[in-house]
């Protein structure tokens, strides 16, 4: 018998802007809500500041969020030819994150 894994629900990261608050776009429908806490990694050559960093998201529409960070002085996001950037949920402020796992067994 194999043991059950969790894969957290990953959205890839098509662009963040330099503004703020900076706003992530999403490739699809990301399914966070207001209140979710996600966690972005960003391939090294792209905004390193903001990989494997936390943050509350304001949702905007289904595929952008803003996110409570300056990022005006950051040097443009750029896509990585090899790796995606991404973004997961990693929590929440009460019972209103959907779609943010996906259980396996």
């Amino acid at each position: 018998m194999t043991a059950p894994t969790f894969t957290p629900y990953s959205s890839v990261i098509i662009n963040i802007t330099n503004a703020n608050p900076a706003v992530v776009t999403t490739l699809g429908n990301n399914g966070f809500l207001d209140g979710s806490y996600v966690t972005l990694f960003i391939p090294y050559n792209s905004m390193p500041l903001l990989n494997q960093q936390t943050f509350l998201a304001t949702i905007i529409n289904p595929t952008r969020f803003s996110i409570p960070i300056d990022t005006t002085n950051m040097d443009a996001f750029v896509l990585h030819p090899l790796q995606d950037a991404q973004v997961i949920p990693a929590g929440e402020i009460a019972a209103t994150l959907k779609n943010a796992v996906r259980n396996q067994s």
